[in-house]
């Protein structure tokens, strides 16, 4: 579950989860309904990662994410997170 809040500049997403885990899916998942209007292909997303949770290693999920994303000229319609 998420929501959007005001914010001036970019955008700011609060999520939530029952987990850290769940709670990135939920942020990925808003993030992704602030781009459906870009063209590509619609796809369900899975990410791997090795790491813990943290502020750093989240951030860098996130750049990974979109990174992929627009590399890939894909929209996920979902994102699930599977640690390796």
């Amino acid at each position: 579950m998420y929501e959007f809040k005001e914010h001036t500049g970019d955008i700011k997403i609060r999520a939530y989860g029952k987990d850290c885990k769940e709670a990135v899916e939920s942020l990925l998942n808003g993030v992704i309904e602030t781009i459906e209007k870009k063209e590509g292909e619609r796809v369900e997303k899975t990410f791997s990662f090795k790491e813990e949770f943290e502020e750093g290693f989240i951030v860098g999920l996130i750049d990974d994410f979109l990174f992929n994303i627009e590399k890939e000229n894909i929209i996920p319609f979902s994102v699930k997170l599977k640690k390796i």
